[in-house]
C-alpha cells in the first residue's frame, strides 16, 4: 500500500505513468469524468490483459451492490489472470458502513488483486478519508482552472496521433475551449479532423475549427440525430455546414456513432445486460455519455441501422461525385436517416 500526505493530480498521473508501479488498492476522484477514464484505463491496461478481463476484472457500481458481494470478489483467487481487478464505480453511493468494510477489507489486503475505487468526492473530515489516504494511492481528476493549464495535455494528444501544434495554435485552442477535459477532448477530435492529411497544426486550422464550434458542435448533431430530432437535427446542419470539410467530418462522426450502436444492438442480442455493455464494450465512448448511447441506440435498432449504413455511404459517394451544395447534400441525408421506419 502507499502512504502519501496529498492525492496525486489526475494529470500528472497520466504524464508520468510511465514511472508508476502498480498498486493493489486505487482512490480515483474527482468532478472530471474524462480525467477519471484516462486514469482508471492506465491502470487497468497495466494490471490485466484484455483477453483475461472476461474472466478477472469485475465493475460494480456502488449504488447497485452491496459489501458482501463485492468483498466475494476482491478477495477471491483470480481465475487464469495474475490478479483479481475490481472496479468500483459510484464509490460514494454506498452506504458509510458498508464503504468502511471495503475500505478496512483493502487495507488489510496481501494478495495481489487490484481493487480501484472511483468517486466524486472524498471528504477529509471523516475517518474513512484518513484511513484511505494512508491506505490508497489517491488519484483527484480536477477540471483545469484555466487555458493554460490543459496545455500539456493537448501537446501529448496531438503527438500521440503523429502530429505536432504549433504553440501559438495550442495557445489559441486552449484560450478558446471551455475548461472542462471532455469538451477539450471533443474539440481536439473535430480539429484533428479539420488537420487529417496535415503533420503539423497551425493557427489556421485552430481558427477554422473555432469558428464551426462557435455556431454549433458536431457533437451537438450527434446527439440529435441519435435522439432521432429531425428539426434539432436541420437546425443544427444549417449552421454547421459552411464547407466541404465540415461536411466530410459530419459524415465521418455520424459513421462512428452508428457502427457503436451497430455494435450496442449486436451485444443486446446476444443477451448483455446494459450495466456490462457500460462498463466493458464501450471505452471509445465518454463514460459521461454512454447512458445516452444506449437510448441513441434503442431508438435505432438493426432494421434501422442497416439502411442507415447505406444512406451515409451514398451520401460520401455524392459528395466526389455529384455538384451539389454540401449543405443540401447533408441536410438530405439526416433527413433520409431519422426517417427510416
Amino acid at each position: 500500500m502507499s502512504s502519501r500526505e496529498k492525492a496525486v493530480n489526475g494529470q500528472a498521473f497520466i504524464t508520468g505513468f510511465n514511472r508508476h508501479k502498480l498498486e493493489t488498492f486505487y482512490y480515483v476522484f474527482g468532478p472530471d469524468y474524462y480525467i477519471k477514464e484516462r486514469v482508471v484505463t492506465l491502470i487497468l491496461n497495466r494490471a490485466i490483459k484484455k483477453e483475461e478481463r472476461d474472466f478477472d476484472l469485475t465493475t460494480f457500481y456502488g449504488d447497485d451492490v452491496d459489501a458482501i458481494t463485492l468483498l466475494d470478489s476482491f478477495l477471491a483467487h483470480p481465475f487464469v489472470a495474475e490478479r483479481k481487478v475490481i472496479v468500483v464505480r459510484k464509490f460514494d453511493g454506498m452506504k458509510a458502513d458498508e464503504q468502511q468494510r471495503i475500505i478496512d477489507a483493502a487495507d488489510e489486503n496481501r494478495n495481489s488483486n487490484v481493487l480501484i475505487l472511483m468517486a466524486d468526492t472524498l471528504d477529509n473530515r471523516k475517518k474513512s478519508a484518513k484511513q484511505i489516504n494512508q491506505s490508497a494511492y489517491v488519484i483527484q481528476c480536477r477540471s483545469p482552472y484555466k487555458g493554460e493549464d490543459m496545455l500539456p495535455w493537448l501537446n501529448a494528444e496531438v503527438a500521440a496521433t503523429g502530429k505536432s501544434i504549433d504553440r501559438q495554435a495550442a495557445l489559441l485552442f486552449v484560450q478558446n475551449t471551455e475548461l472542462d477535459y471532455q469538451t477539450a477532448a471533443n474539440e481536439l477530435e473535430k480539429l484533428l479532423l479539420y488537420s487529417d492529411d496535415m503533420s503539423r497544426i497551425t493557427t489556421k486550422e485552430v481558427q477554422a475549427s473555432i469558428r464551426s464550434s462557435k455556431s454549433s458542435s458536431v457533437f451537438d448533431l450527434v446527439d440529435s440525430v441519435g435522439n432521432r430530432d429531425l428539426k434539432k437535427s436541420l437546425t443544427i446542419a444549417e449552421k454547421l455546414i459552411d464547407s466541404k470539410e465540415a461536411a466530410i467530418m459530419t459524415i465521418t462522426m455520424l459513421l462512428r456513432l452508428f457502427v457503436q450502436l451497430w455494435w450496442i444492438n449486436t451485444l443486446k442480442r446476444e443477451g448483455v445486460s446494459t450495466s456490462e455493455i457500460m462498463s466493458k464494450h464501450m471505452s471509445d465512448v465518454f463514460y459521461s455519455v454512454r447512458s445516452d448511447y444506449l437510448r441513441y441506440a434503442n431508438n435505432y435498432p438493426m432494421r434501422r441501422l442497416v439502411p442507415a449504413f447505406s444512406i451515409l455511404l451514398e451520401a460520401d459517394a455524392d459528395f466526389k461525385s455529384i455538384n451539389l451544395d454540401d449543405k443540401l447534400l447533408i441536410e438530405r441525408m439526416i433527413f433520409r436517416i431519422i426517417k427510416v421506419r
